[in-house]
């Protein structure tokens, strides 16, 4: 990350102050004057003091790993984006497919349960007719043979108790009916 006006200006009297603070204090000791010693080394401390500013405020500010590491997660989202895009495409693609697979498979089944159903049922009616000729064939035989001849002999009639028949004017009369408290004739 650049700095900008402000921090390079800041960096600049920074450096300057730390330069003239050490020559400045360096001085004063060299003439054993201590006020101009402790003022030499306070400037120096200041500017060091700005310096470390600056650094920290560049290493706070400074965002170019994060945007590089988040253009990094884009791509890769993107990509897989693309990837699940073209698989979503490809499952669709593949279900029309099999979709129409499967109604054509559905088609020729139906023909072939419907020609097996019309070939059963023509085996079927060719079966019916043998076993209703062969019952014809057989009943003529048995009507030749006389098996089918009523008995000679009638069978005896059923022994049955016969309940004798009432008369309609036999019939007992009824009471008429009566009220309360009432005297029938």
């Amino acid at each position: 990350m650049k700095l900008t006006g402000s921090m390079q200006t800041m960096a600049a009297a920074g450096a300057a102050l730390l330069t003239g603070g050490l020559s400045v204090g360096i001085h004063g000791v060299a003439r054993s004057d201590v006020p101009r010693a402790l003022g030499g080394i306070a400037l120096g401390f200041t500017g060091l003091f700005l310096i470390a500013l600056v650094a920290i405020h560049r290493w706070i500010r400074d965002t170019s790993i994060e945007r590089r590491d988040l253009a990094q997660a884009r791509r890769e989202a993107e990509a897989e984006h693309h990837t699940y895009i073209a698989a979503r495409a490809n499952l669709e693609s593949e279900m029309i497919r099999l979709n129409r697979d499967m109604n054509t498979e559905r088609r020729r089944i139906a023909t072939a349960l419907l020609a097996d159903r019309r070939a059963l049922a023509a085996e079927f009616e060719e079966k019916k007719l043998q076993v209703e000729g062969e019952a014809f064939r057989l009943g003529v035989r048995m009507e030749r043979a006389g098996m089918l001849q009523p008995d000679e002999q009638p069978a005896a009639p059923p022994n049955l108790i016969q309940f004798p028949k009432q008369q309609p004017d036999a019939a007992p009369e009824r009471e008429r009916s009566r009220g309360h408290n009432e005297v029938a004739p």
